[in-house]
């Protein structure tokens, strides 16, 4: 075993140690957690409630009606269970009966979280805060509501529930087990590393041994996409901006879409589109990057290990482009950089590394497997729809189904774009997801390089 070698492996064991200590220690910010508040009603002839809530540092009770929720009373006078999807961090909850005079009873309220439902003490949330057009009678098992004409609601002060420390307290045993199994894989996959040392590091240094030839080919093939063309790179440019147009145009004017998340609608479509667009081009680019090159593949001199990385730096040409241009607009609008908009070079490399490990992956089944190209084609045709782009997944779904998009690594680079360009948010704020994304990328890195290596000794013979 090389010194080099011996090295890297000691710096490897060492990292790996201190990040499971770190995993261990870490206990999560659960602020931004949703949860389900389960409020068990009698309405008399209400067939609609509304609620609104006040969360993290906005002042008590003041509401606004992007905070503003519906919920439909399916069977009128009887007991029913209604849920207020609400933040932990909620510190203001108000309900609003309608226009209609009406008698209400609220028996139970509970909070739902990690798959437990904790009921909340009716002497903690029979202490209303605000009444308006409303008689209140305390019963045994819960108040009585007579509502009135006009605009009736009533209101609590969330502070006393200690929604933080329920929820806390309910995702005790689930965060342990997070972090066991964040460390099993952090462990599995430094020893995968290990065994497999020389695969992983031999295409780096590829990579730097021959970085001329690299910066050269990924030069020309850029130039070539277009050659013999009349405006040659210019379409490189056109095709993304008249593609953003068009969802513009679609969302916005046709569908009326407005604003999302208080942004311009077309600084947060681009800011989703921008990284997209060149995980897409990139992937494509270097899954058929073997099958294009086939004639250098073929020669025993010329090192293909470099060839994907190629054709992923031919795509990065356009990104660069595209995200000082998305710059320039988001300042005509107001938005002008600042010290958060530096982490749009840890996106960037966020998001190299990930289509990089695909890209290895892609190219080395896809001289075995023809038909991987148009099974790539489709899943980014549906993935531009799941990731969210052009649509904001908190707006519309619930908290486990944003949970499962967010396990799409694309959200991370798309989310944080957003972040940095508009937001004004640190992107690594979010320890969670900044973890599980380079868990799962350096999973995916690993893996391309493991399989391109070990089908590279047939790629002459199938391509």
């Amino acid at each position: 075993m090389s010194k080099k070698k011996q090295i890297a492996i000691g710096i490897l064991i060492v990292f790996v140690c201190v990040f499971n200590i770190l995993v261990l220690k870490y206990q999560p910010d659960i602020i931004n957690q949703d949860i389900q508040l389960n409020i068990t009603i009698q309405t008399g002839n209400l067939n609609e409630i509304q609620y609104y809530y006040v969360y993290g540092e906005q002042e008590a009770f003041s509401y606004t009606e992007d905070q503003q929720k519906k919920v439909v009373i399916d069977h009128v006078g009887e007991k029913q269970v209604i849920p207020c999807m609400l933040p932990a961090s909620c510190t203001s909850l108000r309900l609003d009966f309608g226009t209609e005079s009406s008698l209400i009873s609220i028996t139970d309220i509970s909070v739902k979280v990690g798959g437990k439902s904790i009921s909340i003490p009716m002497s903690v949330w029979e202490n209303m805060v605000f009444e308006q057009d409303v008689d209140v009678s305390i019963m045994s098992d819960g108040i009585q509501i007579d509502s009135k004409q006009g605009d009736p609601y009533i209101a609590w002060d969330l502070t006393e529930w200690n929604l933080r420390g329920i929820v806390r307290e309910s995702l005790k045993l689930w965060i342990v087990l997070a972090k066991v199994l964040v460390c099993l894989i952090i462990d599995l996959m430094a020893v995968l590393a290990i065994k497999n040392a020389d695969m992983l590091l031999s295409i780096p240094s590829s990579v730097l041994h021959n970085y001329k030839v690299v910066w050269r080919l990924s030069v020309n093939d850029f130039k070539t996409k277009y050659a013999g063309s009349y405006f040659g790179i210019f379409w490189a440019f056109v095709n993304p901006l008249v593609t953003t147009m068009v969802y513009w145009f679609v969302f916005q004017v046709g569908l009326r879409s407005g604003r999302t998340c208080d942004f311009p609608f077309v600084l947060w479509l681009m800011s989703g589109l921008i990284p997209w667009f060149f995980f897409q081009d990139a992937l494509m680019g270097g899954t058929n990057a073997l099958l294009e090159y086939n004639y250098l593949v073929k020669k025993v001199v010329f090192d293909i290990d470099i060839l994907p990385i190629v054709k992923v730096i031919s795509a990065l040409f356009v990104h660069v482009f595209f995200t000082v241009f998305i710059l320039v607009l988001c300042a005509c609008y107001g938005y002008f950089p600042t010290v958060y908009t530096l982490q749009l070079v840890y996106l960037i490399i966020c998001n190299f590394v990930l289509v990089l490990g695909l890209s290895y992956l892609a190219s080395a089944i896809v001289g075995f497997f023809r038909d991987l190209t148009q099974i790539i084609n489709i899943i980014l045709q549906v993935g531009v729809w799941v990731t969210p782009i052009m649509w904001d997944a908190s707006a519309h779904l619930g908290p486990k189904l944003q949970l499962i998009m967010k396990l799409n690594p694309m959200y991370y680079t798309v989310d944080g774009f957003r972040s940095a360009l508009l937001a004004k948010e640190w992107v690594m704020g979010n320890e969670v997801w900044t973890i599980y994304f380079w868990v799962i990328t350096l999973c995916i890195w690993m893996l391309g390089i493991i399989v391109f290596k070990k089908l590279k000794v047939h790629f002459a013979d199938v391509l």
